[in-house]
């Protein structure tokens, strides 16, 4: 998503609860100035790739077998 500075600087609450789910691009005079992102998307992506590695690894352990990727 992508507002100008006015924009953010007018509803400042709204794209803080909005950048927890996307990046925010903020412009001046047409020119992306500054990027507005969740500081704990790292954690939230090594915390779901963990989770998919457990889950595969108890299904191997079971003896379950998932589809192949077509």
């Amino acid at each position: 998503m992508s507002i100008t500075a006015t924009e953010l600087k007018n509803n400042l609450g709204k794209y803080l609860l909005l950048s927890a789910s996307e990046d925010i691009l903020i412009t001046k005079n047409e020119k992306v100035v500054a990027k507005l992102v969740n500081p704990h998307q790292n954690r939230v992506d090594t915390a779901s790739k963990v989770a998919i590695w457990n889950f595969a690894k108890r299904c191997r352990h079971r003896g379950i077998k998932g589809r192949k990727a077509e």
